[in-house]
């Protein structure tokens, strides 16, 4: 009976040790396992930061481009609006000069300002104009249909460049000026 008690713990000693053999081996396992997953939690943490501020650093450029978008936006309905007053001022100008070259007041003429000015001297240029250059039945005509058109409301205002068109060449309308 001893012998069999014996044969009992010896293989009860057999199979601790290969329970402990196991458990060290888990055990091991377990601290490897953790170890790479404290690693990969470290390595995610530390890429979501670095996302997060490549994240934050586009949102601010974002935020910059937008900004200059919007600043060259007013700036270019600035400039639009300028242009548009500048060329409703050309317009006015040529429309006064035709009117002015096809109606020309008599003595003194009192202008949008208050002012009085003198009227002689624009009929003197205006007659050396006539004498010197042969470009005055071009004149003429542009004028005769400004005239024309003028006095049909139906016809809207023409812009400096169709203006310019129909009156004839720039050397033409500088010689004029």
């Amino acid at each position: 009976e001893l012998k069999e008690y014996a044969r009992i713990i010896e293989s009860q000693s057999a199979r601790l040790a290969e329970l402990q053999r196991i458990h060290d081996d888990l055990e091991r396992r377990l601290e490897m396992q953790t170890k790479d997953r404290m690693e990969l939690e470290a390595t995610l943490e530390k890429r979501e930061r670095m996302w997060a501020g490549k994240c934050e650093g586009l949102e601010k450029e974002r935020d910059q481009w937008k900004s200059m978008v919007q600043v060259e936006r007013t700036k270019n309905e600035r400039l639009l609006e300028q242009v548009y007053r500048k060329d409703k001022e050309i317009h006015r100008m040529i429309q006064r000069k035709y009117d002015y070259e096809h109606h020309p007041p008599h003595g003194h003429s009192h202008h949008a300002d208050g002012n009085l000015r003198s009227v002689k001297r624009a009929g003197s240029e205006r007659g050396a104009e006539r004498h010197g250059s042969g470009s005055h039945s071009n004149n003429v005509k542009a004028s005769s249909t400004t005239i024309g058109e003028r006095s049909n409301p139906n016809i809207h205002h023409k812009s400096p460049h169709e203006i310019l068109a129909a009156s004839g060449s720039v050397e033409a309308v500088r010689e004029r000026n």
